[in-house]
């Protein structure tokens, strides 16, 4: 049986190295020294999120993401139940490449399944631990000794608390969960940081309320933000950029194609938000392919650069699995998308301007 420390397979993993000749844009986060490629690699996916992979398909994905100029890596103990991180591991082998940047995110302990096995959360074939939420001080620290052990000593630039939120946790637990994360686990964190262990901090969530609620009482670097900077959600660049901008909090957009909706022509195979998607969000989307095609747009191509038209957002993360959806992201990220899809797209005849 696989253990966190282990690869899933005894296959050697390609040499992480990038090809000279790719470079991708890059924007400084925050008040801090890093500085990440406009596209990042979301762990996710090599986590096994929602299909299995092989560790052929993962090791193949980030050696293309790194050929094709990718130096931001995120990943986190949720993906996979650890899987993620040991993939990431494996594959850099302790070495990061010149300015690479690697995020992870702490706030859940993976403790050994009993006979019973344990929730997937959405993952085929996870790593056999069960997850333990833990925003206290010690379950910070230990989470963050736990995943240097399984990235095998990479250096982590960027520590995110993952997953806080009253949508997450219930209104009713969110108050005294959220107290222990600012009070404690956000104290680790900044110990951590003043360590020199990391080089930026902050929170890795699907809401945005809670880094609003979290700038009252913290001085983040970064809020990763997942699926709420889309072209079919706007609330956050209303409610929560313009403290950002203030504060000079970078954001990481995650999730642009809202979990794969508009990463093709939905049907009603598709996922929102990590669920199936409703009918009424198909047919959103399915409106939003047809108006931009008929402007001569992809709306691929414009949903993953429109978090980048933000001057708070310093990087896009998406799943990629395997060398070709690598490609295919990257083709989107360098297609032109016309003034007159982003007029579109930007105005009151798109649903999402009034999202």
């Amino acid at each position: 049986m696989s253990t966190p420390l282990q690869s899933s397979s005894s296959l050697t993993a390609p040499t992480a190295k990038m090809a000279k000749s790719n470079s991708l844009a890059v924007r400084k986060l925050g008040n801090t020294e890093l500085s990440l490629t406009e596209l990042g690699f979301g762990g996710a996916s090599v986590g096994n999120l929602h299909r299995a992979s092989t560790d052929a398909e993962a090791y193949g994905a980030m050696a293309a993401a790194l050929d094709a100029g990718v130096l931001y890596f995120d990943t986190a103990p949720h993906y996979g139940h650890g899987l993620s991180e040991q993939r990431f591991g494996t594959f850099f082998a302790g070495r990061k490449p010149d300015h690479l940047v690697l995020s992870t995110k702490v706030g859940r302990l993976l403790e050994p399944s009993g006979p019973e096995g344990a929730p997937d959360h959405g993952f085929v074939d996870p790593l056999p631990f069960t997850q333990v939420y833990d925003y206290s001080y010690d379950g910070v620290m230990r989470s963050f000794e736990q995943s240097q052990k399984r990235l095998k000593g990479l250096p982590i630039d960027i520590l995110l608390m993952h997953d806080i939120g009253a949508h997450t946790h219930g209104q009713e637990n969110h108050a005294r969960l959220f107290a222990q994360a600012i009070n404690d686990g956000f104290r680790a964190m900044q110990e951590l940081k003043d360590a020199g262990d990391v080089s930026a901090i902050g929170l890795g969530v699907n809401e945005w309320e809670v880094c609003l609620e979290a700038l009252e009482h913290t001085d983040p670097d970064v809020f990763m933000l997942a699926g709420r900077h889309t072209l079919l959600e706007r609330e956050a660049s209303k409610n929560l950029f313009p403290t950002c901008t203030e504060r000079n909090v970078s954001v990481i957009s995650a999730a642009p194609f809202n979990s794969g909706l508009l990463a093709r022509r939905p049907d009603a195979s598709s996922r929102y938000n990590y669920q199936h998607a409703p009918s009424e969000i198909v047919v959103v989307a399915q409106e939003l392919f047809d108006n931009v095609e008929q402007r001569g747009g992809s709306l691929q191509a414009a949903a993953l650069q429109f978090p980048l038209r933000h001057p708070c957002v310093v990087s896009i993360v998406g799943g990629m699995a395997n060398a070709e959806r690598v490609q295919s992201t990257i083709g989107w990220l360098k297609e032109n998308v016309s003034a007159e899809v982003w007029t579109y797209l930007e105005s009151d005849q798109s649903l999402s301007s009034r999202k």
